[in-house]
């Protein structure tokens, strides 16, 4: 069964003024390597506090919530960026996004565990590094330093097909299992990925194309 998604959300609306300046890990590589290695730690993190003993239920889930902090961009980079004019409304408008970010990121890994195979479970995310697609195009507000450039990743998330093994010997597919991708776009910052926007928009303005 998945986490419900309710309590995971007000765990970390408590615990996000507090630690969104911290890094629960070490610094990752600013690299695909490092983003694969962030990202697979948040779903390591996510299948502990579901399957290990419900006795450590609330610290796994602590856990869990951290883990996703790593992608929070830290609260006072908003005014040290923007500057206190705009940065507390950029935070505002991220914070709503960035609350979205988590509750489909834990959707979908609850809708990989819907999927196991043959009674086991066979969940897998694989992301990927991609390019900048050049027909985007959006408008940068004024910032007082320069903005750390914007990394895409492809994230997917699959499961082999649900399947038994007949008298015969025979494999008998139950359903097809589960796979779905998404692209979602980050910033390097304070040695960790920083959660910016769905698809290759940035939360700070609407994109067009060139079309």
């Amino acid at each position: 069964m998945g986490l419900p998604l309710n309590g995971l959300l007000l765990i970390t609306l408590l615990v996000l003024p507090v630690i969104s300046r911290q890094n629960f890990q070490r610094p990752v590589p600013n690299s695909p390597k490092g983003f694969d290695k962030q990202y697979k730690n948040v779903f390591k993190a996510y299948e502990k506090a579901i399957y290990f003993s419900k006795s450590h239920q609330v610290a796994n889930e602590q856990v869990l919530d951290a883990r996703f902090l790593t992608f929070a961009i830290p609260k006072d980079w908003f005014a040290a960026v923007f500057g206190p004019d705009q940065g507390p409304k950029f935070a505002r408008e991220y914070r709503e996004q960035f609350d979205d970010f988590q509750f489909g990121t834990v959707h979908e890994f609850n809708s990989m565990e819907l999927y196991p195979t043959g009674g086991h479970r066979s969940a897998e995310v694989k992301t990927a590094a991609l390019g900048r697609n050049a027909e985007f195009r959006w408008s940068t507000p004024t910032s007082l330093v320069s903005l750390p450039p914007i990394q895409n990743f492809r994230i997917k998330y699959s499961t082999g097909p649900n399947f038994v093994i007949g008298e015969n010997g025979c494999i008998a597919i139950i359903a097809p299992g589960y796979s779905r991708e998404e692209v979602t776009s980050f910033i390097y910052v304070d040695g960790a990925f920083r959660f910016i926007g769905r698809g290759e928009c940035p939360f700070w303005g609407p994109c067009s194309t060139n079309k």
